[in-house]
């Protein structure tokens, strides 16, 4: 491989190492201004009281009994 070719790989590299970078940028702040819902489902005593307490306390808005 030429010097000239080995110099427009590694700048193509580059640049498609960057366009990269910004659309993962792009789509992380999209997904930023969503929510995400979860949904716990289970029979009497599964847990789903216990689930819903924890999800809490890691800061999610939980409705239940719903």
């Amino acid at each position: 491989m030429s010097d000239n070719t080995q110099h427009t790989t590694q700048s193509d590299v580059q640049r498609d190492a960057q366009h990269t970078t910004q659309r993962s940028a792009s789509t992380s702040m999209q997904l930023s201004d969503r929510f995400e819902v979860m949904l716990i489902t289970g029979m009497s005593g599964a847990g789903r009281s216990h689930a819903a307490n924890a999800l809490e306390d890691m800061g999610w808005y939980v409705i239940d009994n719903l």
